[in-house]
């Protein structure tokens, strides 16, 4: 985990947000937080994973690897916007070769 930065509020609030919408996941579900691992809970299918991942790639420019999608990480929203935030600074900081 990339631990010299963590993702801003506005990009987990923003993760949440598609989440939510794709999940339908009533905003009074009080089990539902930044947390909760979303696909053993059920708050996101192996279908929504696909638009999941398409939803965030358009929202953040990013793209994700099929090794980023079996990351640890990419189980909750405070997760995967860990691995967003790895994406969006692999742009900005490409390897020099």
């Amino acid at each position: 985990m990339n631990t010299d930065r963590q993702p801003s509020p506005d990009v987990i609030s923003a993760i949440e947000g598609i989440i939510r919408t794709i999940g339908r996941i009533s905003p009074t579900d009080a089990r539902f937080t930044t947390s909760v691992e979303l696909f053993d809970s059920g708050y996101i299918e192996s279908l929504g994973i696909v638009q999941l991942t398409a939803e965030l790639e358009e929202t953040f420019g990013v793209t994700f690897s099929e090794q980023d999608l079996f990351d640890p990480r990419f189980s909750t929203v405070i997760g995967i916007a860990y691995v967003v935030h790895d994406r969006r600074a692999a742009l900005s900081n490409p390897p020099s070769g």
